[in-house]
């Protein structure tokens, strides 16, 4: 019922509708699935120009992370630590 209020909303006031969609990310585009972790990372800058920014070759923000030479680029999930892993999928977020 709340989310129908709030799309109601939405249709009723020009930009609400932004602020109410989820954010997509984007996805890294391999020709060949690496060995090598990655992720969607926006603080990469466009250049591309930062430790395993551009791992694709296509897009900036896909990153490569966690092992060998990016190893100090936390993965997503690997920033997480718990006593007791959750059941549901989990990443970092600062």
């Amino acid at each position: 019922m709340a989310s129908f209020k709030v799309l109601a909303l939405a249709a009723l006031l020009p930009g609400v509708a932004a602020l109410v969609q989820p954010r997509r990310l984007g996805a890294c585009s391999f020709d060949n699935e690496p060995t090598v972790p990655s992720f969607w990372d926006e603080s990469c800058p466009e250049d591309g120009q930062s430790l395993g920014c551009l791992a694709d070759g296509v897009h900036a923000q896909c990153r490569f992370c966690g092992v060998g030479a990016y190893s100090k680029v936390l993965c997503p999930a690997s920033a997480c630590s718990f006593d007791n892993p959750p059941h549901l999928p989990y990443y970092w977020d600062e």
